[in-house]
Order: structure tokens, then C-alpha cells, then sequence
């Protein structure tokens, strides 16, 4: 398109004759139409595209900072994607497990309730365990990075008293 252009204004300035000369402006006339025409449009699709993406620009996050448009979208799109893909494997698994439950229930005959319950009770006795044993190493810890008599003291009873140990407090 632009040797196009260069070539047609080319012609208009060598052009000798006036009848000659005429028709070459009447081409260069059409081809400035058409790349007018053809940038108008372009315009148009980027001020379309400005306004339907402002949202990623608005809602940028520091990560995105600095990216193009057309990346930070693609960049969303896969993590969307990725969650998307996790969540349908997670429905799955979950769709997996409700059918083993409902093979069990139908071959025993019985509900599979009370064992849920006694699986979801023994769940929250082994977080409340695992809460306690961190809370215990955080103890440990303490104790081993206390520094003089007197704090080592306070830790090593902070210990004691979660473990439920007898202790006199200096």
C-alpha cells in the first residue's frame, strides 16, 4: 500500500501533460481516500477495543503494572483457566467419592451417615491435635531461643503450663 502510494504521487509530480496530469491526481485522489478510509477504520477498532478493555486498566494489579492490555487479559485468562480446570477436577473427585458412598450405603443396606459424622468428629479432634502440637513447638522454640536465665525461665514454664505440667513461675 505505501509503494503504492509513493509510486502515485511519484507520477502526479512527473506528470507533463495537463489531461495526463489530471488523471493522476484523480488516482492519488482515490488512493488518499482509501488509506483515509482504511485508518478511519482502524481508529474505529481501537477506540472499540480502549473502551472495552479500560476495565483491565482500572482493575490492574501490581504484578500487571506496566504490561500491555492484551497481556495482563491473557495472563487472567490462563490463571482463570488453571482455577477453572482445579475446580473441575476437585467436582470430579468429590462426584468420584459420593458415588463409592452410595455403592457402600447401597451394599450395606443402611445410611452412611453416622459414619460421615464419626469421620468429620475425628477430622476436627485431629485439627484441634495438630493446633496443639504447633502451638507446643512454637513453645519449644521459644524456650530454646530465649536469651539469659530469667526468660528462659518464663519460656520453659509457658511449656510446662501447655502440656499441663506442675510449675512455679519465677
Amino acid at each position: 500500500m505505501k509503494q503504492k502510494f509513493w509510486r502515485a504521487i511519484e507520477a502526479y509530480r512527473s506528470s507533463g501533460g495537463r489531461e495526463e496530469h489530471w488523471r493522476n491526481r484523480d488516482a492519488l485522489d482515490t488512493l488518499i481516500d482509501e488509506i483515509l478510509d482504511k485508518s478511519e477504520a482502524l481508529k474505529a477498532a481501537y477506540d472499540v477495543w480502549q473502551d472495552k478493555t479500560e476495565w483491565v486498566q482500572e482493575t490492574a494489579t501490581p504484578r500487571e503494572l506496566g504490561m500491555h492490555r492484551a497481556d495482563a487479559l491473557k495472563d487472567r485468562i490462563a490463571l482463570l483457566k488453571t482455577r477453572c480446570d482445579d475446580l473441575e477436577a476437585e467436582a470430579q473427585r468429590l462426584s468420584d467419592h459420593a458415588t463409592a458412598l452410595r455403592e457402600i450405603a447401597g451394599r450395606r443396606g443402611k445410611s452412611v451417615m453416622p459414619e460421615l459424622v464419626e469421620l468429620a468428629n475425628e477430622n476436627v479432634a485431629l485439627r484441634a491435635r495438630v493446633l496443639e502440637l504447633e502451638n507446643i513447638k512454637r513453645l519449644v522454640m521459644r524456650s530454646h531461643a530465649a536469651k539469659g536465665y530469667y526468660h528462659t525461665q518464663i519460656a520453659t514454664c509457658d511449656l510446662y503450663d501447655a502440656c499441663g505440667l506442675a510449675n512455679t513461675r519465677p
